[in-house]
C-alpha cells in the first residue's frame, strides 16, 4: 500500500485472503502428501501379499505400519485443526459469551488440554464479535499445537472503555526470535485481526513458563461497516 496504513476494510480483506491461503497450503502439504504416501505404501503392502509372507516379509510390513500410522494421525490433526478454525460460531443466535463457553468446552474435548474461561457480556457489535471470536480460535489452536501446556485459561472483561481478551497457558513458551513459520504466521494474522478492531496485541512468554496473550481494544466503534465473515 505504498507506506500508507491499511484501513479496517483492507486488513479484514487481506487477513480473509491469507486465511485461505494458509489452509489450503497446509492441508495440500499436510494432508495431501500424507495421504499420497499412505496409498503407494498400501499400494506396495497389498503387492507384498499375492503371496503367502515369509518372516522378513511380515517384519516389513510391521515396519511400514508402524511409520504409516502416525503419519495418518498428523493428517487427521491437521484437519480438525482446519474444521476448527472454519466452524461458524452462530454468534448472532448464540452471543459471544455463550460461543466462547462452547469453544473452551470442544477444545478440551479434542485436545485434552483444560480450558477454563470467564467471559463478560461486553456491548460489542457483531463484526468485533467475529474477530474476537477467530483471535480466540487461533489462540487455542497455537496453544494445541506448540505448547505442550495442560491447561489453559482465558478472560474477556472490560477496563474502563477498552475490552480485554487474556488467553494464558502452562506449555514451554517461545522465543520469538526462534520461532517456526507457522508460528510466526499464526500470531501474524492475531496481530492484523486485532487492528482491525483498533487494538493492540501484546505476547509474554518465557521458554518453559507459559506463554499470555492480551488483546485490548476499544469498545465504542465497530470494526467496519460490513457484515461479512473473514472467510466469505
Amino acid at each position: 500500500m505504498n507506506g500508507q496504513t491499511l484501513g479496517p476494510d483492507e486488513i479484514r480483506g487481506k487477513v480473509r485472503a491469507e486465511e485461505r491461503q494458509r489452509l489450503s497450503l497446509e492441508l495440500h502439504d499436510t494432508v495431501g502428501q500424507t495421504l499420497a504416501l499412505t496409498k503407494l505404501q498400501l499400494t506396495r503392502m497389498q503387492q507384498s501379499l499375492a503371496q503367502p509372507p515369509d518372516a522378513t516379509t511380515c517384519l516389513w510390513l510391521q515396519g511400514i505400519l508402524t511409520s504409516v500410522i502416525p503419519e495418518i494421525d498428523t493428517a487427521l490433526q491437521m484437519i480438525q485443526t482446519a474444521t476448527f478454525r472454519l466452524r461458524a460460531a452462530g454468534l448472532t443466535e448464540m452471543g459471544l459469551v455463550a460461543a466462547l463457553e462452547k469453544e473452551c468446552s470442544i477444545f478440551t474435548h479434542r485436545t485434552g488440554i483444560r480450558c477454563e474461561g470467564g467471559f463478560n457480556p461486553l456491548p460489542l457489535q457483531a463484526q468485533a464479535g467475529e474477530l474476537v471470536m477467530f483471535i480466540f480460535r487461533e489462540a487455542l489452536c497455537n496453544i494445541a499445537r506448540h505448547s505442550r501446556a495442560t491447561k489453559a485459561h482465558a478472560t474477556l472483561q472490560r477496563s474502563g472503555d477498552r475490552a480485554v481478551l487474556i488467553i494464558r497457558d502452562n506449555g514451554i513458551g517461545f522465543d520469538r526470535l526462534h520461532m517456526t513459520a507457522d508460528e510466526g504466521l499464526g500470531l501474524q494474522g492475531m496481530d492484523e485481526r486485532a487492528k482491525a478492531l483498533r487494538g493492540e496485541l501484546s505476547i509474554h512468554s518465557t521458554p518453559n513458563e507459559g506463554t499470555e496473550l492480551r488483546v485490548s481494544f476499544p469498545l465504542l466503534h465497530p470494526p467496519t461497516q460490513k457484515n461479512t465473515s473473514l472467510l466469505d
